[in-house]
Formats: C-alpha cells, structure tokens, sequence
C-alpha cells in the first residue's frame, strides 16, 4: 500500500471537488500530506478541521489546510474520520501559520500545534489486543519465540499493550516479527489507539426538573407532609432557575431524596459544562476609570486610532522610560478598539507578568478578559481558547503562543516589552511572537503596538528607517522620577576588603537605610542553584555534566549537582574522582547562596526567592509576586524574571550583582542584553511617591552598555552599540539565518556543517560567518557546530539556506540533526 504522497500546493479555501485534501500532521515533514476524501466526508469536510488519518503503520490526528486539485500519481489513502464539526482554525490563522511554517523553516503541522491547546493534536499509539476466544497460553503454544512468551505474559495481566512495550522488552525487530506470524495466525490484533485529550471540556453533574414550574409547586405541596426533603430540594430547584449541580441539591435535602423524585418522574439527571476560570484568583470587577492622559500619551492615541479607524496597518513603536505610562495608554486603545465593535490581544514575555498584567486589564475591562499561555493548567487553557474562539472574551492577555488566540475580530494587537528574548521559541518551531504579530495585523489590516523602554536594536531601527512609526513617552508619571543609579567598582571594593564581598560596602548601607524607612529592596543576581561549580582545591578538576559542556550548579536546597541544560544530576563525592582528595570546594556564587546570606545578614527582613526553582506550579510566580505587592516582603531576591515589567510601588531600592554576567557571552547580543536587563531592572524602584535608588555592581564600568544603563539612556546605548553592528554586517543591518549540525560524533557534524557553508557561499550576496564548533559544544550527549548566514534581504537568504539543505547532508543519517534558527536571539 503506497504512503500519502507530500501535497506541495495545498489550497486553503480552495473551490475546487473536495476529492482530495492536504494534512498537515504535527510531526517534522516537509509539506502537507495529501489523502483521499471518501464520498460521504466531502460536505462536512472544510479546511481547519482535525482529521484522523493513516500514517505508514499508525493513525495521526492531522489538520485539514486545502483541497488540491489533482491527485499525485500515486495510490491515495483516504480519511478514516473528520474528528470536528466547524473548523478549530479559520482562515486567516492558517494563513498565519503557513507563513509563520515558511519563514522559520517548521513543519506546517508543528506550528498548527503551537497554535492550539495541548490535547487537540495526538498521535496514536498502535496497541495488541488477543482475538476473540484466545487464551495469552495460546501464543507460547503457537510460537516458541522469547518475543511470544513476553507478549503472553503482559497480556495476561492487561487487556492491551502498546507496540513500542513490547519493542522495547524484545527489540524492535523481534517484536515486529513476532507481530507479524502472530496476526496472520488471527491470534492477536494490533489497533491503533487515538488518546483522550486530558484537557477535555469539564461536566458536572446536576439535577433539573423535568415539568413545568406550575406542576413542581402543585407536587411540591402534595409532598411536604409526607415527604418533606423532597418537597424542599423541588422548591430549591424552582428558586434556582430549575437546575442545580447534584452536590448542592444534596447538602441540604440529603442523599436519596433526588433519586425519589426522579423515579416520580419530577426530576432527570443531567450534566452542565463548567468553565475552570483562571481569573478566578483575581478581583475580577470592571469599571476602573481610564486616568487623563498626558499630552504625549494622548498623541500616541491619536496615532493608533487614527489607524484602527482607517483599517490600516501599522507598526507603532511606543517607547517610553519606566514607569512612563505605556500601559494605560494600552488601555485606552482597547477601550477604543472595543468601543467600535472589535478586540485586541496582549502579548507579555513572561508567564511571570501575566498575573499583574491580567489585574490591570481586569480591573478595566472586567470579564471580558481571557488568560491564554502554557503556565495554565491543561483544562483552564482548553476551556479559555474555546471562550475566545466563540467570540465571549475580546481583550487576550498571554504569552508567546497567545500570538495564534482564536478572536475572530481581532482589531489591534499589543507587544509589551517587545524586546525581550522569551517571545522567541527556542525549540521547534523557532518562531517570534513580535514579528508574528505584526505579520498577522499585516494580514488583518490594523495596528500593531510595540512597547518598550528598551527597544531591541531592529525595532528602534525599524522606526527610524520609516518602517514604524516612534511614539515617545519622555517622563515618569505623577511626581515619580527615574532613580539615581550608582555603579560599584567590585576591583575596587576587592582591593579595599582584601577579598570579593558579595554585597558592596555602599549596597548594604543602602539597603540599611531603605529597610529602616520602609521601602522594598529587589536584588538581581541573574544565576539560580547555591554555587556555580564545585572545584577540587588539589587537583583543579571541575565537576562537569557528563553530556554537556557546562559545569555542575550545586543546589543546596536538594544537596545535588545539577546541569541546568539536560537536567542530569549527582550527589556530590565525598572524595574527588579525579586525585581522590577531600578538598571539593564551591566556587561562584547563585541566588540559593545570596537568599541565605540576605537572611543572615537582615535576620528580621522578610525575605524571598524567585527563580525558576521557587516558581513552580501554575501560580508559583503570583504567589511571590503576590505578597511583595501586599508588602509582606522586604527583600527579594531572584534572577532576570524579576526584571521585566513588575510595577510596585513599595520598591525603593534595586540591587544588581555581577553585571558582568551577561556582557561576557560569547555572542553578539551580549551588550544590548546587558543594558537592557539593567536598565529593566533599575527602572523597578522608585515608581511611587519614594524616591527610587539602583546600585550596579560590576567589574566593567567603563564599558559602553554599563555607562548607558547608569544614565538609563537608551539612545546613548544605540549610537554606540548600531555602528559596531553596521561595521561586522550584523542586524538590525542585514538578515540572519543560524544553521547548526549536532551529532553523537563530532566529525559528522563538523563535516556536515562545512558541506552546508561550501554550498553557501557560492552565493552571491550570501555572506558565512563559520563554521565553528558551538560555544555549547556538547548538548544532551551530542557535539554541535554552527554557521551564521547573512545577507541583505530575507528572501534571496532564505532561498539560498533551502537549496544548501536540500543539496546537503541527509538528516538522520549517522544521528545527524540540523537545526534551522531564522532571525536567531541566541548563538549557543
């Protein structure tokens, strides 16, 4: 039996019979599939409908994207079951994904499963069940094989058992022969097996009359001497409308009364879906009045509603210092946007600042606000997507995938700290949420706004070559001000104290005099675990991640040694394996280590962590953040996840440790990302009637990214930082694509990656920088090179970066792995 053949020009909305329809299946090929459409599927089949189809041996649950014309020249498989009865896409959102597919080199099928809630894409699994009328001895008897006696015992103690089991007990191989003698025999069945989505639609169960409310009242009365707990649960459900949950109707009748009035033929089960609210958690109320706006918040306005009423597209960068008021003009132009019949969607960086930005916009716009990112929990995502997709919420507040939210009249479109690297995926698809947000007001015809007080350098370029239009927020609001930033010299500070101090002289006495006033301190140390490293004082010999190229963090909290990329872990060694010595020693420092010497240091201070491993959980961030804004805190620590965009005014002072951290990165980013982690991170004080204060301590003073961010003065920071990327051609000056090979052997991704620049740079246009081995040259067990194209354009750059890899080495051959990273953030 042939395999569906690759369908290369799937037509959304095609006109054309409905014979045949390209699928596109979350798994990493290359183009749709194309099937054939059984006669009796055609007219409920549309495009944006799950199908579930056959994929070699196994079923997929795919996405119908088009109808193609003509058949491929090859036997078709056709649809076994159209699994939805109006589409879980339209067609704007499968034009959005196939472009998003097209642009970052990601299977179609990949990004439609970014798009959607976990549970509406799954791959089933193949399972074997006995015959009918076949005993699991039957299989010992009819095939001696250790593959048979395997499956008989597991089947002995289950009804089935999945294929891959079995594989993995005798091999595949073995089991795939076993298989293959048993079934022919009849023996056994191998059935495919499509998974429940766990994040299914939640029902309770209630209890609803079953006749009119003038026979209720007339049995009611003929019940309530004999009968008494029956007549009251008959008046409960009269005062509540006519139905309640059974949970309810039984505290106060007692259990049996209902079933009573269901044999009388007065009541009848029933079950009522139940939204999981995940604004639950917040005073959600409505009706806070908008604040005047200042003149340049009120020109800002004018500009995007001019927009919004012209129904025309536009980039808007908002750039504004913090504390300058960029959200309430974000709420104004939702009300705007509202107010003419259509809805917006909020984009944040951070899982972390969608609790405090979902209050803001709560507070506002009330219950038409829907929260929509991975941190949910599986039901409260299911059921928020299916609230916008019918059009019951017109304001979306989320994170990166939020950028695909169902509204179907989606008029402006907002990216809050539009710089910060969390909007790029990291695994496939590699998408950016900003850019796909402003491809997809593009595609709708409305604005788009871009927020920042640090705006990364493409988007501050961008608007100065015309491509956006720059609106400025010059000053605080109210009586706030910036706050006085001073830089520490740790040489210095190392010199006077003979040793390198974590806290500075001067951040101590600050914070002294801040706590003493009441104010909050926030303090940034941007590496989580205890220490950096753990290091034998006889021999040298670092402790290392037996599959990384990274050294082992130590966690005190769980006494192990952790690598922070592939999460293995190991208790520590009493002795050190290298010279048997006993003196391993902890080196560098992380902010287990910081929060316990804060403790120490201030043993009355309130004081909390915030780091991904305070954070789980799906309220793990607003449960800290929580108490800091009811200034149950004094001090918190953490790392860069404290930085971006948190909004309290309780903070008078902001310490950040080891600046350097990020300067010292081995990539081109790395200045632009320090400014603007230190200027995020000072512009959190001080946004009360408290005059705010930043201390930075650094190794580097004098470099350019820490003088700017001590004046929080971006514009300082791009006229230094655009002509270093102007003279080595890097962006926001011309387009980048990253390819990267990783293999459990070196030389074949060495040999890989160099096979790729040689047909590269026979481009013209298409400038190399590499290859070269990654700066992480070992990842999960595999070693990893890289090359960096560039060019002027993305399309000619794009063009060329397909043709090298369709001339280039295979995939999979020798465990070779080729990562495709459009417009990379990160050169790890």
């Amino acid at each position: 039996m042939a395999n569906p053949e690759r369908s290369s020009a799937p037509a959304a909305g095609s006109s054309a019979p409905r014979l045949y329809a390209a699928v596109a299946v979350p798994l990493p090929l290359a183009a749709p599939l194309t099937y054939a459409v059984p006669p009796e599927m055609a007219p409920a089949l549309e495009a944006g409908v799950r199908v579930r189809v056959p994929l070699a041996r196994r079923e997929v649950t795919g996405y119908v994207v088009g109808f193609p014309p003509e058949a491929p020249p090859v036997r078709l498989r056709p649809i076994l079951e159209v699994l939805d009865e109006t589409p879980v896409l339209d067609a704007h959102l499968l034009t959005l994904t196939r472009w998003t597919a097209d642009y970052y080199f990601a299977p179609w099928g990949e990004v439609l499963r970014a798009a959607l809630p976990p549970g509406l894409t799954a791959l089933a699994r193949r399972m074997i069940r006995l015959s009918p009328g076949t005993a699991p001895a039957a299989l010992r008897a009819a095939d001696g094989s250790p593959a048979a006696d395997a499956l008989a015992a597991l089947l002995a103690s289950r009804p089935a058992v999945p294929v891959q089991v079995l594989a993995r007990r005798v091999g595949p191989a073995a089991a795939r022969a076993c298989l293959t003698r048993l079934t022919r025999r009849d023996l056994v069945r191998v059935e495919p097996l499509l998974p429940a989505p766990k994040d299914r639609p939640r029902s309770v169960r209630c209890y609803a009359l079953a006749v009119s409310p003038e026979e209720t009242r007339k049995q009611a009365e003929a019940l309530r001497a004999r009968a008494p707990r029956q007549a009251e649960m008959l008046e409960r459900l009269l005062q509540a409308g006519g139905e309640l949950p059974a949970e309810e109707l039984r505290r106060r009748g007692g259990s049996g009364a209902e079933l009573a009035l269901v044999r009388r033929g007065l009541v009848r089960p029933s079950l009522r879906e139940v939204r999981r609210d995940p604004l639950a958690t917040y005073l959600v109320q409505g009706g806070e009045a908008p604040l005047p706006p200042t003149a340049a918040q009120a020109e800002a306005l004018a500009a995007i509603e001019a927009a919004r009423r012209a129904a025309r597209f536009g980039v808007f960068l908002l750039f504004g210092v913090t504390g300058s008021g960029k959200t309430e003009v974000y709420l104004q132009a939702i009300a705007a946007t509202l107010a003419a019949g259509r809805q917006a969607l909020v984009l944040v960086p951070e899982i972390a600042l969608t609790p405090a930005a979902t209050a803001r916009f709560a507070a506002r716009f009330g219950q038409r606000v829907a929260l929509l990112h991975s941190g949910l929990r599986a039901g409260e995502r299911l059921d928020e997507w299916r609230r916008i997709r019918a059009g019951e919420a017109d304001i979306v507040v989320g994170a990166r995938s939020a950028v695909f939210a169902p509204l179907p009249r989606l008029g402006l479109l907002i990216v809050d700290e539009e710089q910060d690297g969390a909007y790029k995926q990291e695994e496939i698809p590699r998408y950016h949420a900003r850019d796909a947000a402003i491809m997809r007001a593009r595609l709708l015809g409305c604005p788009v706004l871009l927020g920042s007080a640090t705006p990364a350098l493409e988007s501050y370029a961008n608007a100065e070559r015309g491509r956006s239009r720059l609106l400025t927020l010059p000053g605080r609001l109210g009586e706030a001000r910036l706050p006085t930033v001073q830089v520490v010299d740790m040489r210095q500070e190392m010199a006077r104290a003979g040793r390198l101090p974590l806290l500075s002289a001067l951040l101590k006495e600050r914070m002294t005099f801040h706590l003493a006033r009441g104010g909050q301190v926030l303090l940034l140390l941007n590496r989580r675990g205890y220490a950096a490293a753990l290091l034998c004082r006889d021999c040298g010999l670092i402790l290392r991640c037996p599959r990384c190229s990274v050294s082992l963090i130590w966690h005190a909290t769980v006494a192990r040694a952790l690598c922070h990329h592939c999460g293995f872990s190991r208790k520590v060694p009493e002795a050190c394996p290298e010279c048997a010595g006993s003196r391993l020693r902890q080196f560098g420092v992380g902010t287990e280590q910081l929060e316990r010497l804060i403790q120490e240091t201030y043993p009355t201070a309130r004081v909390a962590r915030m780091d991904r491993d305070t954070t789980a959980g799906a309220a793990g961030h607003q449960a800290i953040l929580s108490r800091l804004a009811a200034g149950a805190l004094d001090i918190l620590v953490g790392t860069q996840m404290i930085a971006k965009g948190h909004d309290y005014p309780g903070v008078t002072l902001v310490g950040v440790l080891a600046a350097d951290l990020t300067l010292n990165l081995p990539d081109f980013r790395a200045g632009e990302r320090t400014f603007t982690l230190l200027t995020q991170m000072v512009g959190r004080s001080g946004r009360g009637r408290d005059p705010g204060e930043g201390i930075i301590q650094t190794f580097a003073p004098e470099h350019y990214a820490i003088r700017a961010a001590l004046a929080q003065d971006y514009l300082a920071f791009y006229r230094e930082e655009a002509p270093l990327r102007r003279a080595r051609r890097l962006p926001p000056f011309t387009r980048t694509v990253r390819l990267l090979c990783a293999a459990p052997a070196e030389g074949t991704a060495r040999a890989a990656v160099e096979r790729l620049a040689a047909l590269l740079q026979g481009n013209p246009g298409i400038e190399v920088d590499g290859p070269a081995p990654a700066p992480l040259l070992r990842l999960r067990g595999t070693y990893r090179w890289h090359l960096l194209a560039k060019g002027k354009a993305a399309s000619p750059l794009h063009r060329a970066i397909r043709a090298a890899l369709a001339g280039g080495p295979p995939p999979g051959r020798a465990g070779l792995r080729i990562d495709v990273d459009a417009d990379p953030l990160d050169l790890w």
